[in-house]
């Protein structure tokens, strides 16, 4: 099966496709954050390249200039004392920048940008996730954002600046030789050709290693992840992960061998020709002008020279700039189409506000394809969930109970046909308080670094007391007398990552406590995939009993969807659905299934051989 090379697309890429356009997005990006930084910053290199120009003129004409000679030492003096003013003025405004300003202010940026890409990352499609093109490119704009915006904004003030003093020293030598006012378009001309191909050579290096350096960075993370611990050290994977590290570290080598040379070659004509070359040469050029042709005097020969070096730098930085915007608008790019994306399914989205009854939801007609492959995970699927109900999803993998069970939550719409809630397609619905009427627990259960009630509630706010609802919530899964043994109870942080005294729990401790999410939720709709896969067979006949206890008791009963290999889940389910090749091939009640004596039948009885569960004559399953 292939899959699809893009899933990007952005959505205003018209506005941005010019490199000056693309770095003021970037810069647009700060400027909603803190528009301080953005005056700042070019303020501060307005000044630096004003001092600049100041001290290669009008500082040098004063002090060598042909009446320096009749000037008084008061004025002399007077002016120098100006001259330092000015600069301690630059260096306050320049080092209080550097020390202090930049510093707090990064962190602001650091946090808002990053802030920015955690929420366009949370309202992506989830299916953007399972593209690799996709995540390289949120990879690259995740670690660029920061970087990059601050680059383009630093870029795009030393370019204002040093455009400005550049014209006004040229334009001084232009005065005093037109030969040296031209010669000063040398470094320009060879920055803008030859030092923009070098910046080009360098981003594709970069793009070209991305793919490798995230696959050492992924043999990074599984070394010290406690989740692989022990298969590094009861098998033989550690030899297949160096090996796919020092694969990928040799690829990197490979990439550099192959483009460096170019790099370098163009690296080292832009710097030969705008230093040793136009600074000797506009020496020997002003030397011959006021030793040979005596067409200029020797006040002029030193401001002259003064202006050549100062100008070299000038246009250096200029050009350079002009190259690091061009450099900016490349990895602009990442960052504008991942903040531009459009969403299919977009987090934010309007919409109806959802019934405070949740009666039915019903999956009328439903077809589902992957992106990128033939095959349809569910097809022509039909099937009504309601409320008090208790329903078991059964099959073997890839039978495409997940699937369904993510089109309900909406994590996907349906390639065909409707899902209804109360009769009214839930695409019509806000999709974060559809969203708000569904618990939920995974087989890939995760538990943060968090206290045990924060990995409880995961931010839902409770109606209540925190605590109390925390509590009855644990004692529900089944780990309450668990954590009460820790020495901080429900506030004790889960794993070591950031807490020395924090608790590491076993697998079926960790996943009950995940368990505990659904109940302290006051959800209409209970989705549980693979809930009871880390339980065992008394801890997950106790799990279904209190879900069936909190399905239907109360005036508010809920929807209650259950997926389990176990089929003992099953004898505690209204309803049985039994999924092939994501299609329906029986359905009815656990007892009535067992008589049809079907595949559902034949699935049950061979694993409770395995299992060595009594089948007791209310359909309830028990180890014996």
């Amino acid at each position: 099966m292939s899959k699809k090379k893009e899933v990007i697309k952005p959505e205003k890429k018209k506005r941005t496709d010019h490199p000056f356009r693309k770095n003021i997005y970037l810069i647009s990006m700060i400027w909603k954050i803190s528009k301080m930084r953005v005056i700042y910053c070019f303020l501060s290199y307005m000044m630096d390249f004003i001092c600049w120009a100041f001290d290669t003129i009008v500082f040098t004409q004063y002090i060598f200039g042909s009446g320096s000679l009749n000037m008084s030492f008061r004025d002399v003096t007077l002016f120098i004392g100006f001259t330092m003013l000015l600069y301690f003025v630059n260096y306050v405004v320049s080092i209080y920048g550097w020390t202090r300003y930049y510093k707090i202010n990064n962190t602001l940026l650091v946090r808002e940008l990053n802030k920015a890409m955690f929420d366009k990352a949370c309202n992506v499609d989830i299916s953007c996730f399972e593209d690799s093109e996709f995540f390289n490119k949120y990879t690259k704009a995740s670690n660029e954002v920061h970087q990059r915006s601050v680059s383009a904004l630093e870029d795009m003030s030393c370019f204002a600046a040093a455009t400005l003093s550049t014209v006004y020293v040229i334009y001084t030598m232009f005065t005093i030789n037109v030969w040296v006012g031209l010669l000063m378009f040398l470094p320009l001309i060879s920055n803008l050709t030859l030092g923009r191909r070098a910046k080009t050579l360098h981003y594709d290096r970069d793009m070209s290693f991305l793919p490798f350096k995230r696959r050492f960075g992924y043999v990074n993370r599984v070394y010290y992840l406690s989740d692989y611990a022990k298969e590094i050290r009861l098998s033989g994977i550690s030899k297949v992960l160096r090996k796919e590290y020092n694969t990928a570290v040799d690829n990197i080598k490979e990439v550099n061998r192959k483009k460096w040379f170019p790099l370098f070659v163009y690296t080292l004509i832009d710097n030969i020709i705008c230093f040793p070359l136009l600074f000797e040469g506009s020496w020997l050029l002003g030397l011959f002008l006021c030793m040979v042709t005596k067409s200029i005097t020797l006040p002029e020969f030193v401001v002259l020279c003064s202006a050549a070096v100062s100008a070299t730098w000038m246009i250096r930085n200029m050009s350079g700039s002009i190259n690091g915007i061009f450099e900016n608008a490349l990895y602009a790019d990442n960052i504008s189409s991942f903040m531009e994306y459009k969403e299919k399914i977009p987090e934010d989205s309007p919409g109806d506000p959802v019934p405070e009854m949740v009666e039915t939801l019903e999956v009328r007609n439903v077809s589902f394809t992957y992106n990128g492959c033939d095959a349809p995970a569910l097809e022509n699927v039909s099937l009504t969930l309601r409320a008090g109900e208790i329903v078991s999803l059964v099959g073997h993998n890839g039978s495409g109970k997940s699937t369904l069970v993510k089109l309900l939550m909406r994590l996907y719409d349906p390639s065909e046909g409707v899902i209804l809630l109360n009769g009214k397609d839930i695409r019509e619905y806000e999709l974060r308080a559809y969203r708000a009427l569904i618990g939920s627990t995974f087989q890939d259960f995760k538990v943060f670094s968090m206290s045990v009630a924060d990995n409880v509630l995961v931010g839902n706010t409770v109606d209540g007391d925190r605590h109390e609802a925390v509590i009855e919530a644990l004692k529900m899964s089944g780990v309450h007398d668990r954590i009460m043994q820790l020495d901080k109870k429900e506030e004790t942080i889960l794993t070591k990552e950031f807490d020395n005294d924090g608790a590491i729990l076993s697998g079926g401790e960790a996943q009950k406590v995940c368990i505990s999410r659904a109940f302290v939720k006051k959800s209409s709709i209970l989705l549980l995939d693979e809930p009871s896969s880390a339980l065992d067979p008394f801890a997950e006949h106790d799990m279904y009993e209190n879900f069936v206890s909190l399905c239907k008791r109360g005036s508010s009963p809920k929807i209650s969807v259950f997926i389990s290999h176990r089929l003992s889940s099953a004898t505690v389910a209204d309803m049985v659905y039994l999924l092939k090749g994501g299609r329906i091939i029986e359905s009815g009640a656990h007892k009535e299934l067992m008589e049809l004596d079907g595949e559902y039948a034949s699935m049950f009885r061979k694993q409770a051989e395995n299992y060595l569960f009594d089948l007791q004559e209310e359909g309830g399953a028990v180890l014996s």
